[in-house]
Parts: structure tokens; sequence; C-alpha cells
């Protein structure tokens, strides 16, 4: 789970993702 965290801060597409699950 932590490289996705990570994952998502490099991709701008992920981190829509992140804020959705958080």
């Amino acid at each position: 789970n932590q490289l996705s965290h990570i994952s998502s801060e490099f991709d701008p597409s992920s981190q829509k993702r992140r804020k959705m699950s958080l």
C-alpha cells in the first residue's frame, strides 16, 4: 500500500483517486 501512496503522489490521476479513497 505504501508503494501505491507514493505512486499517487507522482501520478496526478492517482492523486485524485487517493482523495476519493481518503
